[in-house]
């Protein structure tokens, strides 16, 4: 079961955080410890529902039970008469491992609450075994019990995190990792804020978006005397000392946790901390967010601009399902030719990248032709459908078209944030929602992915920027390889820290599958392209996989011998 009918229930990202995370706080997680099914009736009371979750990972598949209660209060019960280890100093997560012996209970037994079985792999987006575009996008989409175990994997690093003198502080999660466009192998983007109701706090930062100085009107006229740790010198020193702290806690006070350090990314605002929760095997991002734009005249400097652009990207997943099946099917392209990467430096990361996309979703219309303007254009081209460079061609059905917005009376799939950044684009309005069916999806998506290849293969990014705020193209003042204006924090570049290598790898690969799919006459070129590229990617992997056998296979019983070694050397 997808995550996207949940996602379907609540109008508002924030409102669907919300709800997620109070699902995880009365929920429990147990490791089978390598048992194949372990008795839950003895301990656990008043249980609402039960995932059973077989999980790959880097060592193996592993067995595991999110446990949801009907209650908070049932959750922490079962949390406390739990034992802890002797000696080892005692921490209070609801993650658990199981301690008994395997279950003898019959498998058929009908049990007092509901059990769904549930298979995730790590690399299941991978699979070249689909037969259409919506299958291909259904196969990546996000699973509601992998949603399920990143949010406890949330609330868990929120119990060590945010307590002490941070017990006024949050962990958020945002970008594309929880949402429509994002997939189950993508990093969980944590953020460290303030509690408050970030819902409200985002309707009334655009409410005041043009209203500068901003007066922030509180129901107290007392303040607090707030510490700030950012140097009024821009030194991030301070700043650096307390995601040191934080890193600190996660490498000697979380269980199951593989720590990376503090990483300064080049040209960044703030530092992150890369660490890797084992049991749920989520990577994580972790950020802080300290106000450090309170002295900047821009647009949202009141609330947080990530938390602020999730909420957009939601809404938008919300009135069109066309957007989130073009991104997903874009993200495995850019994924298998390395144009994204984990590791910042190395490529683009999922948000640089999503930019790109956004801005050609701004720049192109979907419209629908009737039959017989349809097969006027089909008959007046003798070439493939796919090359026909006024519409980008029309679907053989003679439906649907897909052409660059060309005048202010069209309107493109996503318009610009100017207009999207207000309380109404925000308002659940059930009658701007556009739906397509899965026949029409796999219409519309090839006319849109080639003339995304098209767009970028002939795009200047050395002369043109990329303004996501006004949906337009404009002269690039400065010598950064690629330039998307922010559209949120708009004196800033989303692509600041992308190197001419990133560059120059995007160019090429959209180049190449612009020219592969002219010169492809199969008919269903974009999904025999990423095909391709998913068969190329398992045979690399798989010579990868023989290479570690062999060297584990090398005999390692000879006596070393360092006087043979350097006559090696020598020689």
């Amino acid at each position: 079961m997808t995550a996207i009918a949940y996602f379907n229930k609540f109008s508002s990202y924030c409102r669907m955080v919300a709800h997620a995370k109070s699902l995880a706080n009365r929920s429990v997680l147990i490791d089978h410890c390598g048992l194949e099914r372990i008795d839950l009736t003895s301990e656990c009371n008043n249980i609402d529902h039960v995932y059973s979750i077989e999980k790959e990972t880097k060592r193996g598949f592993s067995k595991l039970s999110l446990i949801e209660f009907k209650s908070n209060e049932d959750a922490e019960n079962l949390v406390k008469q739990a034992q802890h280890n002797e000696g080892l100093l005692p921490v209070p997560l609801k993650i658990l491992r199981y301690n008994g012996r395997a279950s003898d209970r019959p498998a058929g037994e009908k049990l007092p609450f509901t059990t769904e079985h549930v298979r995730l792999s790590c690399d299941r987006e991978l699979s070249p075994s689909f037969s259409s575009y919506t299958e291909l996008v259904s196969n990546n989409s996000m699973s509601l019990a992998a949603l399920k175990l990143r949010f406890i994997t949330l609330v868990n690093f929120e119990r060590i995190l945010c307590s002490g003198m941070f017990d006024e502080y949050e962990l958020m999660p945002f970008g594309s990792s929880v949402i429509d466009m994002g997939c189950e192998s993508g990093d969980l983007d944590l953020i460290i804020t303030r509690k408050i109701d970030h819902y409200k706090q985002i309707r009334n930062a655009i409410d005041n978006l043009h209203r500068y100085p901003r007066q922030e009107q509180s129901a107290s006229k007392l303040v607090h005397l707030d510490k700030s740790i950012y140097s009024e010198t821009k030194d991030n020193s301070g700043f650096r000392g307390t995601m040191r702290w934080f890193d600190h806690l996660l490498r000697e006070y979380m269980p199951l946790t593989d720590g990376f350090g503090v990483l300064t990314l080049h040209r960044a605002k703030v530092p992150i901390i890369k660490f890797t929760s084992r049991i749920t095997n989520v990577e994580c991002d972790l950020s802080f967010d300290l106000g450090l734009d309170h002295r900047d005249n821009d647009l949202m400097s009141m609330i947080n601009p990530g938390i602020l652009m999730t909420e957009v990207l939601y809404s938008l997943c919300r009135r069109n399902n066309l957007i989130a099946a073009f991104v997903i099917y874009m993200r495995i392209f850019a994924k298998l030719n390395s144009i994204t990467s984990k590791m910042p430096g190395v490529g683009m990361t999922n948000f640089q990248f999503l930019s790109l996309l956004i801005f050609f979703l701004q720049r192109v219309n979907v419209s629908i032709q009737s039959h017989s303007s349809a097969s006027n254009s089909s008959s007046s081209s003798n070439q493939h459908h796919y090359d026909n460079d006024q519409g980008d061609g029309v679907s053989r059905q003679g439906q649907y078209a897909v052409a660059l917005v060309k005048s202010r009376d069209q309107q493109a799939l996503v318009p610009p944030f100017k207009e999207l950044i207000n309380s109404g684009f925000l308002d659940d309005d059930t009658s701007k929602r556009v739906y397509f069916e899965n026949d029409e999806l796999n219409q519309i998506l090839p006319l849109m992915i080639v003339r995304f290849f098209r767009f970028y293969s002939n795009f200047d990014f050395a002369s043109n920027s990329l303004n996501l705020f006004e949906s337009k193209q404009e002269r690039k003042l400065d010598n950064s390889s690629i330039y998307v204006t922010n559209p949120i924090e708009t004196s800033r570049n989303i692509c600041h820290n992308v190197n001419r290598k990133a560059l120059d790898t995007f160019v090429k690969q959209v180049r190449y599958a612009s020219a592969h799919i002219r010169a492809d006459r199969s008919g269903n070129c974009p999904l025999s392209l990423i095909k391709n590229l998913m068969i190329k990617h398992q045979r690399q992997a798989k010579k990868t996989r023989t290479l570690g056998n062999n060297l584990e296979e090398l005999d390692d019983t000879q006596p070393f011998n360092p006087d043979g070694i350097a006559q090696d050397v020598c020689r």
